[in-house]
């Protein structure tokens, strides 16, 4: 049975079929349903840092990610993970293609109870101009990571690790004389 097996991936024909199907196979896996290859098709290239983009909203953080460069290198939106948070579907991405070029949405609360895994760091700075040496101004950062997931389970591994890192910065009040004003 095994030598009548490999007798039939012996001929050109079945290896014609073979690697078919393998680049339908790993065409579905990059693109999904809803993105299709003609989409796409303008706007495929190697990602770069400017491919996310982050909107510091005062109750929501919302990022889009253009989708086309992660589609490029094998990855499609459902391997792209926000904090390394694959359980929460709060957390996860949406598929914008109404927009040129589509993106990947994401939009969590400004809250530390559900905030799909960002940090929240207080900073405190010396204040500038006239009053500096009686102010002090402190930043609530708030940050995170959208981190592809690979696939394969073996050690060595094809695909690139994509990172794409944000940051929101929120004053939080102005201390003067020891008096605390809410700006």
């Amino acid at each position: 049975m095994k030598h009548d097996l490999m007798q039939g991936l012996s001929s050109p024909k079945s290896w014609k079929m073979l690697s078919q199907l393998l680049f339908i196979s790993i065409a579905t896996n990059a693109v999904s349903s809803q993105l299709t290859a003609a989409i796409c098709a303008p706007y495929m290239r190697k990602p770069e840092i400017i491919d996310i983009s982050v909107d510091c909203g005062t109750t929501f953080i919302g990022l889009a990610i253009q989708i086309c460069p992660v589609a490029y290198i094998g990855y499609n939106e459902s391997q792209l993970f926000l904090n390394n948070i694959m359980d929460d579907p709060t957390c996860k991405g949406s598929l914008d293609c109404s927009v040129a070029p589509p993106v990947l949405r994401f939009n969590f609360p400004l809250n530390s109870t559900n905030a799909c895994g960002s940090s929240f760091k207080t900073t405190s700075s010396v204040g500038t101009g006239i009053l500096s040496d009686i102010s002090s101004v402190q930043t609530m950062n708030v940050s995170g990571v959208v981190q592809s997931y690979d696939p394969t389970t073996s050690t060595v591994t094809y695909y690139a690790e994509l990172k794409y890192y944000y940051v929101c910065s929120y004053p939080l009040e102005y201390l003067v004389n020891n008096t605390q004003m809410d700006v």
